[in-house]
C-alpha cells in the first residue's frame, strides 16, 4: 500500500456494543471503519486493546503512519467510569499513537451533534439509554439515567431483549400470561425450550448486544396485540418518560418554564414505532413545554404523521385483521371509520374549541389534499362496487409508501 502523506485526524463513536471510526484530513472524509465497543463497563482490558490495535492496523494498511495522526477524539460510552479515560489513553499509546486525545462520553458527543450549542434534551435509547440536557450554550449540562444495564439503562435494546426472555419464562411457569414472544423467541435463539433460553442468557459468552438483539421481536407483526408484548412497551416507555420529565425538571427549575427541543436517538426510537409513538403521546400530554425537535433531519410534522401516527393506529390495526379472520370484515372497517370520526370531531375539535390548532404550511398544502384523495379512492370504489378488492388495498398501501418515503427525504 502506498505510504499517505499529511496530517489526519481521528473520530470513534464508541457505542455500547460498537465502534465506528471516522479518518479526515480536517476538511474530507478519508475512509471509515468498524470495530467492537470500547465500554470498559462491558468489556475487558485485553477485547477493548484488540479493537484499538484493529484500528491502528487498518491506519497502515490503508497506507497512514500513526507518526501522522494529529488528534483523537472518542466519544465513548461507559465513560462515566473513572478509569476509562486512562485506560483508553494508555491503550492508544500502546498501540503506537502519540498525538493529543479527547474523550468524553458517547451520549455528550450525541448530545452536541444533535443540538450544537442550542438549549434542549436529548433522549438516547439503543443497547442502553440515557437523557441530556443543555442549557446556556452547552454550559450548563443535566442528565438522567446511563449508568449501565446492571443498575439502569430503562427502556434501552437491553432492558426490552432481558424483559422478552423474562416474560416467555413466567409465562411457562404461571407468573405471567401466555405469550407469542415464546415462538419468536425460540425461533430467533434456535432452542425449543426454557432450559436452553436460560443457558443462552447466562452463557458468559453471550455480552449484553446479544441480549439487546433480542428487543426486535417486539415488533414482529404476530406479536401485535400480544398482552406481554404491550406489557413491555408500557415498562419501555415508562423508563424513558422518567428520564425526560427527570431532566426537563431540573432545567425548567433553572431557566423558568422554557419551550425546549427534544431529540429522540437510537436504534428502540427510530426502529420502532410504537414505542416512539407512543412516548411522543406520553410527552405531549405530561410534558407540554417540551417539543419534539428534529431528530437527525427529521421535522416534527414527519414524526408525527409517520411514528406517532402508527403507533397510535395498530391497535385499529389489529381489530380489523382479526375481524376479517374470523369472517367479520364490516366490524373492523366499521372500526377504522369509527376511530377516524373519533378522532375529527372529537379529538381535534376540542383542543380547536379550546386554544385553536396551528398548521404548518405542509400540513395545508400535502397533508390535508392527501388525506382526502386517499379517502376518494377508499370510498369510490366501495359505493360502486359494494366491497373493496385487493387492487385497492395494493394501492393504499402503495401510497402510503411512497408518502412515509417522500416524507423523509
Amino acid at each position: 500500500m502506498e505510504k499517505c502523506s499529511g496530517k489526519y485526524y481521528i473520530g470513534m463513536d464508541a457505542g455500547g456494543t460498537g465502534t465506528s471510526v471516522l479518518i479526515s484530513d480536517g476538511e474530507n472524509d478519508l475512509f471509515q471503519m468498524k470495530t467492537e465497543g470500547l465500554n470498559c463497563n462491558s468489556f475487558p482490558r485485553e477485547r477493548i486493546a484488540r479493537s484499538l490495535q484493529d484500528v491502528a492496523e487498518g491506519l497502515k494498511e490503508n497506507g497512514y503512519a500513526l507518526a501522522d495522526c494529529g488528534a483523537i477524539a472518542i466519544g465513548a460510552a461507559g465513560n462515566n467510569n473513572p478509569a476509562a479515560d486512562a485506560l483508553l489513553r494508555n491503550l492508544l499509546e500502546g498501540c503506537g499513537f502519540r498525538c493529543p486525545v479527547t474523550v468524553c462520553s458517547d451520549a455528550d458527543a450525541a448530545l452536541y451533534g444533535a443540538l450544537g450549542e442550542e438549549d434542549g434534551l436529548l433522549l438516547i435509547s439503543g443497547t442502553g439509554s440515557i437523557c441530556l440536557g443543555q442549557t446556556q450554550g452547552g454550559r450548563e449540562r443535566y442528565r438522567a439515567g446511563g449508568f449501565g444495564h446492571l443498575i439502569d439503562d430503562e427502556g434501552s435494546a437491553y432492558a426490552i431483549g432481558r424483559d422478552i426472555a423474562a416474560a416467555v419464562v413466567k409465562a411457562e411457569d404461571g407468573r405471567g400470561p401466555e405469550t407469542t414472544l415464546r415462538g419468536a423467541l425460540f425461533r430467533h435463539l434456535g432452542i425449543s425450550g426454557s432450559p436452553e433460553l436460560v443457558g443462552y442468557i447466562y452463557d458468559m459468552s453471550h455480552t449484553k448486544k446479544d441480549i439487546a438483539r433480542l428487543a426486535r421481536l417486539i415488533s414482529l407483526p404476530e406479536n401485535e396485540g400480544d398482552r406481554a408484548s404491550a406489557q413491555i412497551i408500557e415498562k419501555a416507555v415508562a423508563g424513558l418518560l422518567e428520564m425526560v420529565t427527570a431532566v426537563y425538571g431540573r432545567m425548567e427549575a433553572r431557566c423558568g418554564s422554557p419551550e425546549l427541543p427534544l431529540v429522540l436517538h437510537g436504534s428502540v426510537l427510530l426502529g420502532n414505532p410504537r414505542i416512539a409513538g407512543e412516548l411522543t403521546e406520553a410527552i405531549s400530554h405530561r410534558l407540554p413545554g417540551i417539543r419534539i425537535a428534529q431528530a437527525l433531519g427529521v421535522p416534527e410534522r414527519v414524526i408525527a404523521v409517520t411514528f406517532i401516527a402508527l403507533g397510535t393506529s395498530l391497535p385499529e390495526l389489529v381489530t380489523s385483521l382479526a375481524s376479517l379472520i374470523k369472517g367479520y370484515g364490516n366490524v373492523g372497517l366499521g372500526n377504522v371509520i369509527g376511530a377516524n370520526i373519533l378522532n375529527l370531531l372529537l379529538v381535534i375539535g376540542i383542543p380547536a374549541a379550546v386554544q385553536g390548532i396551528p398548521l404548518e404550511r405542509k400540513t395545508i398544502l400535502v397533508d390535508m389534499p392527501l388525506s382526502t384523495a386517499v379517502m376518494a379512492v377508499l370510498l369510490v370504489p366501495i359505493l360502486i362496487r359494494k366491497k373493496s378488492s385487493r387492487v385497492q388495498g395494493m394501492i393504499l398501501l402503495g401510497i402510503y409508501a411512497l408518502y412515509c418515503i417522500r416524507s423523509f427525504l
